[in-house]
């Protein structure tokens, strides 16, 4: 195969794709530091594809018999500019790029120049043209010696070439960060020329971004009250025992409910079915899909607040980027890639576990904090820990056997939590407000986990709130009437910020569309719903109606169902409606729809 170049001049062919991939490795090794072995693997494997690339490349230049040095001083300049855009792209977004950021490139052209040409001097132009010079001469090199190639190794490399691409092609839009520079970027421009010349699409895919942003100024004051937000995973509230559930999956919570400690929800939804989604509706009280650069409740806080921010996840952040999403203004934020525990399950380490490292940090009491502390172990495959105790059995469903266990083994956490705060004198200055992401659906329409449907299981979760002992009796009470009534994610921003006295739209980013949960609630209101990730379907709640538009294959479906009467949601009352009556119920989705695209990705 190498019978007309020697180990020597194989090195030279090679030596610009490898050293592309060792400045990517290094350039980019706060990602693969923490990154699980899988992103290992595939990053390894990309090797291969920038060999293969490249020197497929270097192979068609050969060809040119007028054009070769002009192709070569061409292909030399684009890879240097490519390589600065991409890394200038991920020293201010802190991933490769994505959908979501070439998107926003072709959107906003003179906004995306702007970000890279804004810090170049003198000398990034010598050391770019320094640069080209050195990529020219060594393209020139490979160029030459692959004009006396083989018409064996040609057709091997060729052959690679073309089942590489198809194979990445398939795979980067799963975990574009876990690849290397060339696959990673050139797959996902493919990507994004697919979705906006071919109407694909690629959204459950796009990443997360670093979020910038500022936030006006107000006086800072010191809040009475600490703030817990404790975030379940994949938790419905059919499934526990507060909300009559026939098995004990809640006996603290029960036990919080009997002695009127807490305030229990009973009809609280999440707004979307995916976590990528619902956990930044809960966190920026704006019902998008967008990527924004808006402001979570605890960056409000931070800056309007002499407070403390942390975020605790025994989930995995930097190999999702969910890092990206979360860590702005946070003053502590510990996830699963920080530990040295082993991964449970493909979201992260074993709840259990977690806790007992980090429950000592979640007590500070020098200054009030804002916190959230995330769960993971209810996900699937539902898996407790190994010091837990198995104690639910029926030989219909083994998922949900499991999955009841995994809330009960939660709940008892949740009781470690609380006795923490009392042991330390925090529990009668906290407040702590409780929820899940979203719900989990066990083949009730033949679907199984969450992503799919706007089915009650999937977006009817559990919420309460617990109040310190000395609490203002007229809101508890007002909590207490309110929570009858339909409440969504949407509200918990403007609630936490109304607990502190900060609900002043003129200061916020955005104006939430939810409802401060200490004011007076509307019951003709419109819960928006959304889920876009394996199924295009939205919809939203209104009073005892749940209205549901699908699209699937060109085919559109309407429902509506009354959950209060028909909690399994089996009877389509669509068709008993007159035309007038579902035009309303058309136009009123049509309008949450106009508002939710209103928001504009920003830079």
């Amino acid at each position: 195969m190498f019978d007309k170049i020697n180990l020597k001049q194989v090195v030279v062919v090679f030596a610009l794709p490898i050293l592309i991939f060792i400045v990517d490795l290094i350039l980019r090794w706060d990602f693969f530091s923490v990154a699980e072995s899988d992103s290992i693997l595939l990053f390894s494997f990309s090797f291969f594809y920038e060999l293969i690339f490249y020197t497929t490349i270097f192979f068609l230049i050969s060809k040119s018999k007028r054009y070769k040095f002009i192709l070569i001083l061409i292909f030399s300049t684009f890879l240097i500019l490519f390589q600065i855009i991409v890394y200038e792209h991920y020293n201010y977004f802190g991933v490769t790029l994505n959908n979501y950021s070439l998107n926003f490139f072709l959107k906003h052209p003179l906004e995306a120049f702007s970000l890279t040409a804004s810090s170049i001097n003198l000398i990034h132009i010598l050391i770019f043209f320094g640069v080209i010079l050195f990529y020219f001469f060594l393209i020139n090199k490979s160029v030459r010696i692959l004009e006396i190639l083989s018409k064996k190794f040609i057709k091997i490399v060729l052959f690679s070439f073309f089942l590489l691409t198809a194979v990445f092609q398939n795979n980067v839009r799963f975990s574009s960060a876990s690849y290397s520079f060339t696959p990673s970027n050139l797959f996902s421009i493919v990507y994004v020329i697919r979705e906006n010349l071919f109407d694909e699409n690629f959204l459950v895919h796009r990443g997360y971004v670093k979020r910038k942003f500022e936030i006006k100024d107000k006086i800072i004051s010191e809040p009475k009250y600490n703030f817990l937000i404790i975030l379940s995973e994949s938790v419905r509230k059919n499934n526990y025992s507060a909300y009559n559930y026939n098995r004990k999956t809640t006996p603290f919570l029960d036990e919080l409910i009997k002695n009127n400690s807490v305030i229990l929800f009973k009809n609280h939804f999440s707004n979307s079915v995916s976590t990528q989604y619902s956990n930044p509706i809960l966190l920026s009280g704006n019902f998008t899909l967008e990527r924004l650069n808006h402001p979570f409740i605890y960056d409000y806080l931070k800056k309007w607040l002499q407070i403390n921010t942390f975020f605790f996840s025994p989930q995995a952040m930097k190999t999702t980027t969910f890092d990206q999403l979360y860590n702005s203004t946070l003053d502590n934020f510990v996830f699963q890639e920080m530990t040295n525990l082993n991964r449970s399950n493909d979201l992260g380490v074993d709840d259990k576990e977690f806790l007992e490292i980090n429950l000592p940090n979640l007590i500070n009491k020098q200054n009030k904090y804002f916190g959230i502390y995330q769960f993971n172990n209810t996900h699937f495959p539902y898996n407790i820990s190994k010091y837990s105790k198995k104690i639910f059995e029926d030989k219909t469903s083994k998922l949900i056997d499991k999955y009841d266990d995994a809330i009960l083994e939660q709940d008892n956490l949740i009781r470690k939590i609380f006795n923490q705060l009392e042991s330390n004198n925090l529990l009668d200055s906290t407040i702590i407000l409780f929820t899940s992401d979203h719900g989990e659906a066990f083949g009730e329409r033949g679907r199984s986990g969450h992503l799919q449907t706007l089915y009650n299981e999937e977006v009817a979760v559990p919420m309460w709130i617990y109040l310190p002992k000395d609490f203002n009796e007229i809101i508890k009470q007002n909590l207490f009437a309110y929570s009858n009534s339909n409440t969504s994610h949407l509200d918990i921003l403007p609630t936490i910020l109304d607990f502190y006295g900060l609900l002043d739209s003129a200061k916020l980013n955005y104006l939430p569309i939810g409802n401060s949960l200490l004011q007076p609630i509307n019951h003709n209101r419109k819960i928006p719903l959304i889920g876009f990730d394996m199924l295009e379907t939205e919809g939203f709640v209104q009073d005892s109606l749940k209205f549901l538009f699908t699209k699937t294959d060109n085919k559109t479906k309407y429902e509506v169902y009354n959950f209060k009467t028909d909690a399994q949601e089996k009877i389509n009352l669509w068709n008993s409606f007159s035309k007038k009556e579902k035009s309303e119920f058309i136009n009123s989705l049509n309008l949450i729809r106009s508002k939710r695209l209103s928001y504009k990705i920003s830079p």
